[in-house]
């Protein structure tokens, strides 16, 4: 569902007057080179699809247990992170030369290290393999009459695969670099893109017992989802009440990270399973500490 129209059927202003649309959304990526051209990038990119579900999997961790998914039960514990500047991060984001959605990855990496060398009995060390599934949006054709909410506003997005920078010890400002040169290579790859394809067309022509084993691997091979989303920084009003925060809250089978930007303050919680995961609500607070942390080593206060 995209947050930025959907907006628009329920709230208000503060003086109760309709919320403006949303102004298009311009990504702009000065080192991005398509490489859909690139024969061997492609070729490259179609295996690594292809075989990411049966792909080595992340280390074993108190977030990914050696476990089938649901082994512990379907309860799961919501844990708010405590709310952090949107100015922080753009200001910390314009000082390394690097995305909002960079800063805040790293910031999760370094947090997931803290938190796995606190809580567990026996750390996995510096070789362990930790890696993210990020949704990635694909732009939608505006529909409108009876298609309108059918298909205007079904989602259009699919996984990404990045590794989480937690094996090393590296200072945050190096983590940061890590975690950039990654995404920007994901970025000039047109693995994404070949997924979605393979989601909305082979996956479809499969047997459902088959689809379902896919995704098992596919989230089952993964750490945790994270998903960062842009929201309305004017100040908005539900039934003439002020709202103050907004909370995207999805009880996934492994940990689900939701952040959401509003009114200049991202808000965010973690979803976790309540009998596999301890003290989830440290590794909330070191996320938005390492937030704050980052900031300084780019002296951004």
């Amino acid at each position: 569902l995209s947050f930025a129209t959907a907006f628009q059927g329920f709230t208000t202003d503060l003086d109760g007057n309709p919320v403006p649309p949303p102004a298009p959304f311009k990504r702009k990526e000065r080192s991005f080179v398509p490489s859909v051209t690139r024969m061997f990038d492609l070729v490259s990119a179609t295996a690594s699809v292809l075989t990411l579900p049966f792909a080595r999997r992340d280390t074993p961790t108190i977030l990914r247990p050696d476990s089938p998914l649901g082994a512990h039960g379907p309860d799961r514990t919501i844990v708010a992170i405590p709310e952090v500047s949107l100015s922080l991060v753009k200001s910390t984001k314009n000082a390394a030369g690097v995305s909002v959605n960079d800063v805040l990855l790293a910031a999760f990496s370094g947090a997931v290290k803290r938190y796995l060398d606190a809580v567990e009995a026996t750390p996995s060390g510096p070789n362990r393999r930790i890696r993210a599934l990020m949704p990635v949006a694909f732009p939608r054709k505006k529909q409108t009459g009876e298609r309108r909410w059918s298909a205007g506003v079904a989602n259009n997005w699919s996984f990404a695969s990045i590794p989480l920078f937690v094996g090393e010890d590296l200072s945050r400002s190096q983590r940061l670099k890590k975690t950039n040169e990654a995404t920007t290579k994901l970025k000039n790859s047109p693995a994404v893109p070949i997924q979605k394809i393979f989601q909305d067309v082979l996956y479809n022509m499969l047997p459902l017992s088959i689809t379902r084993n896919v995704c098992a691997d596919l989230m089952g091979g993964h750490s945790v989802c994270i998903s960062n989303v842009p929201g309305p920084q004017m100040p908005l009003a539900v039934a003439g009440k002020e709202v103050v925060a907004v909370e995207v809250i999805y009880p996934n089978v492994i940990p689900q990270v939701s952040l959401f930007s509003y009114r200049g303050r991202i808000c965010g919680n973690i979803v976790v399973d309540k009998d596999a995961v301890p003290r989830p609500e440290l590794l909330a607070h070191m996320f938005t500490e390492e937030v704050r942390r980052m900031g300084m080593a780019y002296g951004v206060q």
